[in-house]
């Protein structure tokens, strides 16, 4: 329903202070030096029954002593193959935590968790995640090392997890996109409108993001709290959003730039057509490295959102506009501030900051607009003002001042 398509469900969120670190280490252990090896053999034929796609490898590394983990164990591995991760690695990070009372007394007294680092990529990645994932080990019972006892011993906390740990998996790919979806999601309508996508978003850039490999990755999991599990963020801290695009792993500066839809805000049809639009252009410019100014970086991505599926932009402006004959246009453009998930009025930021880009296209020309950003995106500082006057001939006051007239107008004709 088009009424269901509001800019500001649409959007990523920019050096969000909800994304979580890593969580305090409780309950922490020393290991010996076995133990430390025997750990790393452990991982070390985890990596190759996975790379061997060896399913019954993996699982003769599993511990009978919780014999409901017997399940879980084979969902991963079942995933993995699915998913058929390239560059995977497993790497102990050295932290390890004693168990609770109730798992000791289960696992026995030389169980523990480890913290394992974790490398995959999919194809279209153009590098490797880096995550972290807590394994419980407990001594094999042929006396031969180390077996997989579990995955539920780690510490308390927020921490992104890759999906494929969490949920079972679908995946659906092509020479446009990688789905990854959750037990309840259709990957192959996913990786339709992903194709579509990119080939919209390329057409529309013209080859000014040399950068893209005009590849997508989208994962998609099956509900909102496993969306904040895979992000590490806090209950309730996505609700606002569709979806978002962010570096997929604890290096920041290296990860993967991925796609990450929820599926309770953005639904099948043309919503999460341009959901999934706005997300392209942000993987395209590899928006969540750049310093430009958060209103230029989402308002460009809905604006070529917008220009793909013209017929949802009457009702994406429209409650603005409606603002606006009311109570004149804002008196500056929306801060970084303004685009938190806990902003108070997210809605009208993104359009906002849409209608600023919409604005710029009209009055200079698309390609105009493009250059100014790609000007803002290439300046170290995000600075709008040199920009502004080298693309567009005009001052930072007056590309603000064209703005407000401009809503001011669309306001008393009642559309843009």
């Amino acid at each position: 329903m088009i009424g269901l398509v509001l800019a500001g469900l649409f959007g990523l969120l920019v050096g969000c202070s909800d994304l979580a670190g890593p969580p305090a280490q409780t309950s922490s252990r020393a290991s010996t030096p076995t133990e430390s090896a025997q750990l790393q053999d452990l991982v070390h034929r985890m990596t190759t029954a996975v790379d061997r796609r060896d399913r019954r490898g993996l699982l003769s590394l599993v511990s009978d002593r919780d014999r409901n983990f017997d399940a879980t164990a084979r969902m991963i591995m079942d995933n993995l193959l699915a998913i058929r991760p390239t560059a995977f690695t497993l790497h102990p990070t050295g932290h390890q935590r004693r168990l609770a009372q109730d798992r000791a007394d289960l696992l026995g007294d030389q169980a523990y968790a480890a913290e394992i680092r974790v490398g995959w990529a999919v194809s279209g990645d153009r590098r490797a995640s880096d995550q972290t994932v807590w394994i419980t080990v407990v001594p094999a019972g042929d006396g031969s090392g180390l077996a997989w006892a579990g995955t539920s011993d780690g510490p308390d906390g927020d921490r992104p997890t890759p999906l494929w740990w969490l949920e079972p998996v679908h995946v659906d790919h092509d020479h446009r996109a990688t789905v990854i979806g959750g037990d309840s999601v259709d990957t192959a309508a996913w990786l339709s409108r992903a194709d579509d996508a990119v080939q919209d978003v390329a057409r529309r850039l013209s080859g000014r993001f040399d950068g893209w490999n005009q590849r997508l990755v989208v994962i998609i999991p099956s509900t909102e709290g496993l969306l904040e599990q895979m992000l590490g963020v806090g209950s309730g801290a996505e609700s606002g959003l569709a979806a978002i695009t962010w570096p997929d792993g604890s290096s920041t500066g290296t990860a993967p730039i991925r796609v990450m839809i929820n599926p309770v805000n953005a639904r099948d049809g043309l919503s999460a057509d341009i959901v999934l639009t706005h997300e392209t252009v942000h993987v395209a410019t590899a928006s969540p490295a750049s310093a430009a100014p958060t209103w230029l970086i989402e308002g460009l991505a809905d604006y070529v959102a917008y220009q793909t599926y013209p017929q949802a932009e009457d009702a994406a402006a429209d409650k603005l506009l409606t603002q606006v004959a009311a109570s004149g246009p804002p008196a500056e453009l929306p801060d970084q501030q303004a685009f938190r998930a806990s902003g108070a009025d997210l809605e009208r930021s993104y359009t906002e900051a849409w209608l600023a880009c919409y604005q710029i296209a009209q009055r200079y020309g698309e390609d105009k607009l493009l250059a100014f950003y790609a000007a803002v995106d290439r300046s170290p500082t995000g600075a709008v003002a040199p920009a502004a006057r080298a693309t567009l001939g005009i001052d930072q006051d007056q590309l603000v001042a064209d703005w407000r007239t401009f809503l001011q107008q669309a306001a008393a004709r009642g559309s843009i």
